[in-house]
């Protein structure tokens, strides 16, 4: 009994696992650009947020101050 290397066959699947690691890679840094873009909107939101309680609570003192 002898082991037969088919280098053929190697090589082609060699170029199938590269080929599918590179497909995988890029979907890879397209979640990781979709993911650091929603965590930048959801920063942007929260300080929004933020800016109109500040607003809010000003305008309700002043209202106050007014009426006083």
């Amino acid at each position: 009994m002898q082991e037969i290397t088919d280098e053929i066959a190697l090589r082609k699947a060699e170029a199938k696992y590269e080929a599918d690691m590179k497909t995988i890679d890029q979907k890879d840094r397209k979640y990781d650009t979709d993911l650091a873009a929603l965590d930048a909107e959801r920063n942007a939101i929260k300080q929004e947020m933020e800016t109109l309680k500040t607003v809010s609570k000003d305008n309700v003192e002043r209202t106050f101050k007014l009426f006083s």
